[in-house]
């Protein structure tokens, strides 16, 4: 690959193990010779990741070769994590949506991804993402991770999401000589976070053997990817988004006025000069993942030899017996934002037509669906979930057979709650949705010896949200395959663990934690000021914060919503002192007992009256997130910090 500094920079390094890269792209065919020796998990995700002969096939192998393939990959040394979001579908396409999308970012989160290359997007009318994926990438910019994402192939000034999200770093393609190849987008979007990075006849492997050169802003990303995580080899302590400030700072400027540079032009041998001179600024995590100390190792197998009950559930369920399986998936939620795709095709198509393909064989003489050295998959799936419970009817035939049975209007969930209490056997044979505001994010599907008894809970959580307006409910558990509900929408399903599903409303949760309100007068302002506290602690989480509950720091975030109780203290003492809730941050545990995954919830105060001359107050408590169902451990903390 002719670019400058490249190979000064990999005589440096190859990449260290250390750091790791997530891919969301197309199922990898990880058999490739190029791939031999490297250090590359599978992420499990709604699509499988089963290579075939198909366009996201070919585009997400690729893509990962580009970073991780010998002798051409940029970075062979560095560990790869695939993460599949892009899968075949009935008419060729190959898409996902904003939803799947940012599911998959939070799993390369919670995997320890340094950089996280997505060489793909959707076409939007303005500058902002879908809520979850907006907060989905802001949670890796807390976090300190680097997202790298193709700018698209329109060759318009427009926005592609999410490389137009502030705080990624957009890539837009360029040729050997630094022109901006035609077909690459440019805007003010791009103007302050967008690099042009080499994006022509960039050679990778296929699928099933052999290489091509290809051209687009997706392998150009994953140029910059590769370079990225070389960069980030060389740090003592690695820090992805100085190493982006640095790629940015360094670009070589462009004509005035040429808006098609974005920001400006990789400048590789000014990126080593900064590297060098050690200049780039270690920047910490605010929230979320400490990138210096989490994932070195995966956790040992030994950390799965105690499994809670709803483990050795899941372990029981026939997945011939499932709606859908992995790899029969296409990734694609309906109702949500689905049109992100790849930023890239050989034969010059940009919105994945790409018709320039043959078939070929791989080595256990499959020509699809091959299987052979399948590498592991990683994550025991764990989610604590806050969100609203739902139904859902696998097919039409299914609803109208019970609609017959019942003669309901079972769309109406107060006569759909009235049914099953008639007929209890019935709530086995819809789906049941935890629902994120209106976007169904699970489905939730008990097993094992207790399973009747689950179904009976999720009928009590379905009344008490019609019967006693229940805010939320909380659904730990561990996530297992998918379902495919009535709309054709393809959504995870949750195993779920009985003894942490509840439902409160928010005034009955302050209740429970301060008591019934005094009705002596002088009583009645603090106790106010404590449940006006509690209340807007809660809907920052489910409101501001919201997330699907899979990385640790969000599980811990979860269930301290949940366990309110832990938290009344803090906002006792905060109002004694005439303080605000600040902020509310999530950070690896710098304490934890042996074989435990801790994380402690900080909540940061300030006197309103008083920001500039009194100190902010810090609480913290720790939350052990290693069970299916966490839990508080050790006291709360408390400093002042000047």
């Amino acid at each position: 690959m002719d670019i400058e500094g490249l190979d000064t920079l990999r005589s440096l390094t190859a990449g260290e193990r250390a750091i790791r890269v997530a891919v969301l792209d197309g199922p990898v065919d990880l058999q490739h010779r190029c791939f031999a020796g490297a250090s590359i998990d599978v992420v499990p995700t709604l699509v499988a990741n089963v290579p075939g002969d198909d366009a996201a096939s070919r585009h997400g192998t690729q893509i990962a070769s580009v970073i991780f393939g010998r002798p051409f990959g940029i970075a062979p040394g560095c560990h790869g994590l695939i993460v599949p979001v892009f899968a075949p579908g009935s008419k060729g396409t190959w898409k996902c949506s904003q939803l799947d999308l940012a599911r998959a970012i939070d799993l390369a989160l919670a995997h320890g991804a340094h950089i996280i290359n997505i060489s793909g997007g959707e076409m939007a009318s303005g500058d902002v993402a879908d809520d979850l994926l907006a907060q989905s990438l802001q949670r890796c910019a807390d976090a300190g991770v680097l997202i790298i994402a193709a700018a698209g192939n329109d060759g318009c000034a427009c926005v592609h999401l999410p490389a137009a999200h502030p705080t990624v770093l957009a890539v837009g393609a360029m040729d050997a000589a630094g022109r901006p190849l035609h077909f690459s987008n440019w805007g003010e979007a791009y103007s302050q976070q967008g690099i042009l990075v080499p994006g022509d006849d960039i050679l990778g492997g296929k699928p099933f053997g052999g290489e091509e050169r290809r051209t687009g802003t997706s392998f150009a990303a994953a140029v910059m990817s590769g370079i990225a995580a070389l960069l980030l080899s060389l740090q003592k302590r690695p820090d992805p988004l100085g190493v982006r400030a640095a790629i940015l700072g360094t670009a070589k400027p462009c004509e005035s006025g040429d808006e098609h540079c974005l920001a400006g032009r990789l400048d590789l041998p000014a990126l080593l000069r900064t590297i060098a001179g050690d200049v780039i600024p270690c920047r910490p995590a605010t929230r979320g993942i400490s990138i210096s100390t989490i994932n070195e190792e995966e956790k040992k197998e030994e950390d799965m030899d105690q499994e809670s009950p709803v483990e050795t559930a899941v372990e029981s369920v026939d997945d011939q017996e499932t709606d859908v399986l992995l790899d029969e998936l296409t990734g694609a939620a309906i109702g949500a934002r689905d049109n992100v795709e790849p930023s890239g095709c050989g034969c010059g198509s940009s919105n994945g037509s790409c018709s320039c393909r043959k078939k070929s064989d791989c080595a256990c003489g499959k020509k699809s669906q091959c299987t052979c050295g399948a590498p592991k998959s990683l994550g025991r799936g764990l989610v604590y979930a806050l969100g609203t419970i739902g139904y859902d009817f696998r097919h039409e035939a299914r609803r109208d057979s019970l609609f017959q049975a019942s003669q309901r209007n079972l769309s109406n969930p107060a006569e759909m709650l009235a049914y099953l209490e008639e007929a209890p056997p019935v709530a086995e044979a819809v789906s049941w949705t935890l629902q994120l505001d209106s976007t169904i994010a699970y489905t939730i599907r008990p097993v094992g010896a207790y399973a009747a008894e689950t179904y009976a809970r999720l009928r009590e959580l379905l009344a008490s949200q019609l019967n006693e307006g229940a805010d939320r409910v909380s659904v730990p558990g561990i996530i297992r395959g998918a379902e495919k509900l009535l709309s054709g929408q393809s959504v995870p399903r949750i195993i779920p663990e009985l003894r942490a599903m509840y439902s409160w409303t928010t005034p009955a949760l302050t209740r429970a934690v301060l008591g019934e309100q005094p009705s002596d007068s002088d009583a009645g302002g603090p106790y106010a000021e404590q449940a006006s506290a509690i209340t807007n602690f809660l809907d920052r989480i489910y409101y501001e914060l919201r997330n699907f509950g899979i990385t640790p720091q969000d599980r811990a975030l979860n269930f301290a919503a949940t366990n309110a109780f832990q938290a009344s203290s803090v906002f006792h003492q905060a109002i004694k002192a005439d303080l605000q809730l600040d902020c509310i941050d999530v950070e690896r545990s710098p304490t934890c007992r042996p074989g435990a995954d801790c994380w402690d919830v900080k909540l940061v105060f300030f006197n309103p009256a008083h920001r500039l001359d009194q100190a902010r107050r810090i609480y913290r408590f720790t939350i052990d997130v290693s069970d299916v169902v966490p839990v508080s451990i050790g006291r709360l903390r408390s400093w002042d910090l000047y």
